[in-house]
């Protein structure tokens, strides 16, 4: 199984490649705020976190708050697995879809 830093790394891959998209990986530390998505960044004047998970991964409690606090500033959010889900979640912003 993959690891989540590998998914990370292929998602990162990929991101680089999608016009429109501008962000970075948030490395966790005792400087960081606690429960910040693994990536944001902005995605045609939207700004988008991915929280990355392996298939068996599961959000935290405080990453669900801090989700929930993107979601209310407008923001989107999503919970990734694979860069599919990732390019499947910029369509949705494309689309003007809000995320389930």
């Amino acid at each position: 199984m993959a690891t989540e830093t590998n998914i990370t790394k292929g998602i990162q891959k990929y991101l680089k490649t999608v016009e429109g998209w501008w962000g970075i990986k948030v490395w966790g530390s005792v400087m960081t705020q606690a429960g910040v998505p693994d990536i944001v960044g902005c995605y045609r004047g939207v700004f988008v976190g991915f929280e990355v998970k392996t298939p068996v991964g599961k959000v935290s409690k405080i990453q669900e708050h801090c989700h929930t606090l993107i979601q209310k500033a407008n923001g989107w959010v999503f919970v990734v697995h694979n860069k599919g889900e990732v390019a499947d979640a910029l369509n949705m912003i494309d689309e003007g879809l809000a995320p389930a």
